[in-house]
């Protein structure tokens, strides 16, 4: 590996340190839950030190994520977590760690991973049941009418539309 290239992911690994909580920035909290607003962090790019300092992730574990490049969908990352942890602590992973999905094209079971106040099966529904997404404004007014306006904001790092 070139120096440059290491360079570079030491610059981008210490920018999603930033960006994942080392400010004095708090997650918004929602009737006590705390719904947090840091950058997801990708695993398809992320450094063993970025990943292993997500807790319920260590050092071996991280490895494995990174081993098992690349996750086209949460489900394949969730393949190599679930060998690992347990439903509350994927639960909490992925609050920070996350495969994005498409909303007009994700299948059930990756939307089913996204950690929402809703149940997985309830969530997925919502999703699929107001298909096609012509823009984030879709989304937003769908699923704003079953969250809050913090839990909203939290849910947008999970999703994207293709152009």
């Amino acid at each position: 590996m070139s120096l440059q290239k290491n360079l570079s992911l030491a610059i981008m690994a210490i920018i999603a340190l930033v960006i994942a909580g080392c400010s004095s920035e708090k997650p918004e909290t929602d009737n006590g839950v705390r719904w947090p607003t840091a950058t997801l962090i990708d695993p398809n790019t992320a450094s063993a030190d970025l990943l292993s300092g997500v807790p319920g992730i260590d050092a071996t574990l991280a490895e494995a994520v990174i081993a098992g490049r690349p996750y086209a969908t949460a489900s394949d990352l969730n393949a190599v977590l679930a060998t690992s942890l347990d439903e509350t602590a994927l639960r909490e992973v992925y609050k920070l760690v996350f495969v994005k999905v498409e909303l007009n094209d994700a299948a059930e079971d990756d939307l089913k991973l996204i950690p929402s106040s809703l149940s997985p099966r309830k969530f997925a529904h919502e999703i699929e049941e107001y298909r096609p997404y012509a823009s984030m404004q879709d989304f937003r007014r769908e699923l704003g009418k079953y969250v809050s306006e913090t839990e909203l904001a939290y849910l947008e790092r999970f999703v994207y539309l293709s152009e």
